[in-house]
């Protein structure tokens, strides 16, 4: 519990004056304190004696809590290394939780004598105590009751009896850090105090940032009543409160107080209707079947919530390797007479004999007046290896409701009361494109993102998410059930390698979204390569999407969310997550995008994405050789493949030329992948959209290459609104030569005639205002036109693109500067902030 050697006498001088207090080690160097000891200073002259040795130690102030009285002091030296104390939060509701904490209160101090003198006449004393959980619901504080024998109303010298305690650290039941003591109540008696709680202190993020940098877990752990404490502490059934109680961090969000529930509706999986199902039907239980991540742990509970208010005990069967976990059912069931509600969190994680149950414990209910209901839930690929015949004579399935339009709006609701910084600075749209519409998977990558915005840090999309908080875990489970993991090594030598089923499932998710057809031809081409024995591509497919992990979406197949197509792929191209790509693995993989253009584009979206989140890692560079070495290797046949098509090739060139992984290989490829396209469709209206990705997104040397293209492309496209999106990219870059750069802006003014008020125009009027190498004529067009412009789009988010080039430019006349200064105040005024 409490280590002797750690506690600790704090000394702090204030002009002369010496401020005495007790404190706490709780790492090698921190020692928590109380804030009022420093009177709120770090600049606070302090030492620290540890354990009574007698040795003062040069400490400074490290922290003090802005309006909470807890303080951390740091050691100058740390005079050996302590293991960090484990913190605990205080469970809610009322009762009373034991602690023990041991400082220096005054009444502690032996009188002087010829012997006894100075700091020697300071001792310890031990407090033991219980904390009032109904009392201080306003203040938070913590309301102690000392059970140690009172103190005499006075010290030997008269002080307070208690003063010299404030900043020792309290302890609960378990060695759980959960307060620091700082002031009492007067009026209450000397056997009353008050503490701040360690746990609400964790709020502060620099005071979680203190104890991260120091080793101590900033995630307190749940203290329980004395009366929840079990006997069994790996006990594999557990009542509701229990289990809720137990609920860490990101558990707590399948709770009504942390997140509201959305119900299904008039639906055979809304908790109302499960729950007349459980009563009506005998002894029969319902099995939840549903995807990873939709929703069946919170209908579990929100069933559980319902029959409790009906007076039901309600029992949860947690997953393990627990062999006994029957005859705990058991000897709960029959502990009282009282009806009970079995929920089987992960009927497939538990070893709990069906068998038995249903022919011995039922019946065993019956016969004493007990009744007896059964809730489980299941993953559908599960389901399909399970016994169905056992299952179905205790059960009757329901399906969870898992169309887009409901698990959009559970997401919704998730990132409304999760994330309501990001939701405000993002948007809706752009929050709702970054965490998806699966429900668990938008929960945990809310959060992060929420996290991300309120320290100022960016946004890349998806980028890093696999690698914060609890996301990354719960995929790779979800993805190990069904079997989508790379096994580790046979042996020490052998590396592991993905299946080739691992790899196809991998393709398919690669060539989403589109078709179910262009889909399987893709895992097809992978699986045509195996040598074990492998699925039909329309099975494993059919497989994926009964499993949640594609979905269908208006006749086409999609990934449940981009990270789960990143798990997938990581999976393939480092299976061991070290520095040595899977070679073979990623050949075979991407055998599948040479199915199709529209198939290439996907890869190359996918895998870019792929290959932004690795560079985050430093894990990116091993795999752009290989997918490089790849490129060139089939460059003509990828060059074959994206000409049988104008418009689809257009977009898979987008693609590729838009950033990793082909950006640099299509440059070193241009003969065989690009030029076999240009020849064809070079001119047509459908090459916009490479131009406008090429030109915007491609290395110098690559661009360039499409410099003269883009100009012989808009002669014929001259004043067509597709010509903006060409000029726009072209107007912005800074390397073509003078006679080029003419062209462009002589064909920016075409194209202006008769655009000029139109949204679209703004993202030419910027580049375009932005050149330095306008001729004074052409550069009064520009602002005459920027002008003509803002009129009708004055307060439009777009006008920020166009008023940022205007005022930048140093060849404004004083009438149009003033008119520029007019304009930037008119729409800064709904877009202060």
């Amino acid at each position: 519990m409490i280590d002797k050697a750690r506690v600790a006498e704090v000394l702090v001088r204030h002009a002369g004056k010496i401020e005495y207090g007790s404190g706490y080690r709780i790492s090698s160097r921190l020692i928590l304190t109380a804030s009022h000891l420093l009177k709120g200073r770090l600049d606070a002259a302090c030492t620290v004696i540890l354990g009574g040795s007698g040795d003062e130690l040069s400490a400074v102030p490290a922290w003090c809590g802005a309006g909470r009285d807890v303080a951390l002091l740091r050691l100058d030296v740390a005079v050996d290394t302590v293991p960090p104390v484990i913190l605990g939060r205080l469970p809610a509701g009322v009762g009373s939780i034991p602690f023990v904490g041991v400082g220096f209160p005054a009444f502690a101090q032996r009188p002087k004598s010829d012997t006894v003198q100075g700091l020697q006449r300071r001792d310890s004393r031990q407090v033991d105590g219980l904390v009032q959980l109904g009392s201080n619901i306003k203040s938070g504080l913590l309301d102690l009751t000392f059970i140690t024998a009172p103190p005499r109303e006075n010290g030997p010298d008269g002080p307070d009896p208690w003063v010299g305690i404030s900043g020792a650290a309290l302890f609960a039941k378990g060695g759980f850090l959960i307060g620091v003591q700082t002031h009492r109540l007067p009026a209450a008696g000397t056997g009353s105090a008050e503490a701040e709680s360690v746990a609400a202190a964790l709020n502060d993020p620099e005071f979680a940032r203190l104890l991260a940098l120091n080793g101590v877990k900033t995630q307190a752990a749940q203290v329980s009543p004395p009366e929840h404490e079990p006997q069994n502490p790996l006990r594999s059934v557990v009542s509701q409160d229990e289990l809720i109680e137990g609920f860490g961090d990101f558990k707590k969000y399948l709770t009504t107080e942390q997140l509201p529930f959305v119900s299904p509706g008039d639906h055979p999986a809304a908790p109302e209707n499960v729950f007349v199902r459980l009563m009506s039907s005998g002894n029969r239980g319902v099995l939840l079947v549903g995807a990873a991540g939709t929703g069946k742990t919170r209908i579990g509970i929100e069933v559980g919530r319902l029959a409790q208010d009906a007076g039901w005990r309600v029992l949860h069967i947690l997953p393990g390797e627990d062999t006994s976990v029957t005859g705990q059912i058991a000897e709960q069931v029959c502990a009282e007479r009282r009806a009970v509600l079995l929920v089987i969190d992960y009927l497939n994680e538990s070893l709990l004999d069906l068998s038995t149950l249903r022919h011995q414990l039922i019946p065993e209910a019956n016969r004493r007046g007990i009744p007896i209901a059964l809730l489980a839930a299941v993953r559908p690929g599960w389901l399909q290896k399970a016994n169905r015949a056992l299952l179905h004579e205790l059960f009757d399935e329901v399906e969870l409701r898992q169309d887009v339009e409901f698990q959009r709006s559970v997401a919704e609701n998730a990132l409304t009361t999760l994330a309501p910084t990001a939701l405000q600075r993002l948007g809706k749209d752009r929050l709702m494109a970054i965490c998806g519409h699966r429900p668990i998977v938008a929960l945990l990558v809310a959060r992060e993102i929420e996290r991300r915005v309120k320290k100022g840090l960016a946004i890349p999309e998806t980028a890093g998410l696999r690698t914060n908080g609890e996301l990354p875990g719960w995929l790779e489970r979800r993805l190990a059930e069904d079997g989508l993991i790379v096994p580790g090594r046979e042996d020490t030598f052998n590396p592991a390698r993905p299946s080739h089923t691992l790899i196809a499932a991998a393709a398919a998710a690669a060539a989403c979204p589109q078709s179910r057809e262009a889909v399987e031809r893709a895992a097809e081409a992978v699986l045509a390569g195996a040598t074990e024995t492998v699925p039909e591509a329309e099975g494993l497919v059919a497989t994926l999407v009964s499993l949640g992990w594609l979905e269908t979406t208006s006749g086409s197949l999609s990934i449940a969310h981009d990270l789960v197509a990143d798990q997938l792929m990581d999976s393939v191209f480092l299976p061991e997550h070290d520095a040595s790509p899977n070679v073979s693995g990623i050949k075979a993989m991407l055998s599948g995008c040479l199915a199709s253009a529209r198939t290439m584009g996907r890869y190359a979206v996918n895998i870019g994405r792929l290959i932004n989140d690795m560079t985050l890692a430093d894990r990116a560079v091993p795999v752009i050789r290989v997918l490089d070495a790849w490129f060139a290797e089939h460059s003509a046949a990828i060059g074959s493949v994206l000409r049988r098509d104008a418009d689809i090739g257009s977009y898979a060139l987008g693609a590729i030329c838009s950033g990793p992984p082909w950006s640099p290989s299509v440059v070193r490829c241009w003969k065989q992948a690009v030029n076999p396209w240009l020849a064809d469709f070079g001119t047509s209206l459908k090459a916009r959209h490479l131009l406008y990705r090429g030109l915007r997104y491609l290395p110098t040397d690559g661009a360039l290459l499409l410099v003269p293209t883009a100009l012989t492309w808009l002669s014929p496209h001259a004043t067509t609104p597709e010509a903006g999106f060409v000029l726009g990219p072209l107007l912005s870059r800074t390397d073509l030569t003078p006679k080029d750069a003419e062209r462009a802006i002589t064909a920016a003014f075409t194209w202006l005639t008769p655009h000029a008020t139109t949204p679209e125009a703004g993202f030419v009027l910027g580049p375009l205002l932005s050149r330095t190498d306008l001729t004074p004529k052409d550069a009064e067009r520009a602002i005459t036109a920027a002008f003509t412009w803002l009129t009708p789009h004055a307060t439009t988010p777009e006008a920020g693109f166009v008023l940022g080039p205007l005022l930048s430019r140093t060849d404004l006349t004083p009438k149009d500067a003033e008119r520029a200064i007019t304009a930037a105040f008119t729409w800064l005024t709904p877009h202060a902030t």
